[in-house]
């Protein structure tokens, strides 16, 4: 079972996915700005972070370059719809560049977004077992 943690300020869409991670057998804990976030890892452990971009209190470029910093081997996955500002694209490179593992699009049907966030579980289960050895 993989414990994942869900930033986004949207409720619903948090939700939403939420129930389908649990569905398939993950722990999902939600928070819905950055900074607790972040105060949310500092706290527990988690296999997984998925973070919208566009965030109350610490945005998400900040808060993967921190967990970046604190945590270099806990995968950081941004997830984002973009607004009038910020088109999705951009905001996906801008997560990249500050050290995102991966990112997704929302709007993606649900199912796709939870094989892919098991997949990335997976590989980074993998190379955890590696650095042990």
């Amino acid at each position: 079972m993989s414990r994942i943690l869900l930033i986004d300020a949207d409720p619903a869409e948090t939700s939403a996915l939420a129930q389908r991670l649990v569905a398939a057998g993950h722990t999902v804990s939600i928070e819905h700005d950055g900074w607790l976030g972040l105060e949310r890892v500092l706290a527990e452990v988690f296999d997984i972070v998925v973070t919208e971009m566009l965030l109350p209190r610490r945005d998400g470029a900040e808060l993967i370059g921190e967990l970046r910093g604190l945590q270099p081997r806990l995968p950081v996955i941004a997830r984002t719809g973009g607004d009038d500002e910020f088109d999705v694209q951009d905001l996906l490179d801008l997560a990249q560049y500050h050290g995102a593992a991966g990112g997704l699009s929302k709007g993606l049907d649900l199912d796709v977004v939870v094989t892919y966030l098991g997949r990335w579980i997976e590989r980074a289960r993998l190379e955890n077992e590696e650095g042990a050895r």
